[in-house]
């Protein structure tokens, strides 16, 4: 058993990283899948009245221009269970990328700290690389994720199908779909995110 205040080994921060995908899914699954409906809507070149009945099976013909209004919606087809699609693959996702994720982040941090370049600046080019490193590993899954949740339903009883329609339409690069502007975003968006953690856990230093 590790003593109390003893730092985490790196798997444990990696084991802690996975598991923090379980809880996080709660909220991931739902507002990921409306937010995925509403932004095809906003590129499909289809007609609004196909967009409702595309995404979600239903009879109700009309474009989504509220986060409630597709909350309502899906819930009204099917539920929580409708809100929940495409929990196994956000799962298959996260728990693989979080450990990842947190593992690349702290192996940087360390070595940063080891050549003695431990400076304020140490989680930005940590947290930019951990980005950098985690949308390879994840996007495949993340691909197959969009397409299932935003499938009309019925047109996909397995994860495997998803994986097979993809491939045979776009071939293997297409679960790497989106890859340049997933770099772009993540390198800058995860230099700040760690760095406003950082900052903020010294700033709570005080707290018992």
């Amino acid at each position: 058993k590790t003593p109390p205040g003893t730092p985490l080994s790196l798997l444990q921060l990696c084991v802690a990283g996975g598991i923090s995908a379980l809880p996080t899914a709660i909220v991931m699954v739902p507002s990921e899948r409306v937010k995925c409906i509403m932004q095809i809507q906003t590129i499909d070149n289809e007609s609004p009245s196909s967009i409702s009945s595309k995404v979600g099976g239903g009879k109700s013909a009309r474009r989504y221009t509220k986060f409630t209004d597709c909350v309502t919606d899906l819930y009204r087809q099917g539920g929580v269970r409708a809100l929940y699609k495409g929990t196994k693959l956000t799962l298959m996702r996260d728990i693989p990328g979080n450990m990842v994720y947190f593992g690349a982040y702290e192996v940087a941090k360390r070595q940063f700290a080891a050549r003695g370049k431990g400076t304020a600046l140490a989680p930005m080019f940590a947290g930019a690389l951990a980005g950098v490193i985690f949308w390879p590993i994840v996007l495949p899954t993340d691909t197959l994720k969009t397409k299932f949740q935003t499938a009309p339903e019925g047109t996909y009883n397995s994860i495997g199908e998803v994986y097979r329609d993809l491939v045979q339409k776009e071939g293997m690069g297409g679960l790497f779909r989106g890859m340049k502007p997933a770099m772009i975003r993540s390198a800058p968006a995860n230099a700040v995110s760690f760095m406003g953690a950082e900052l903020t856990k010294n700033a709570l230093s005080f707290i018992p």
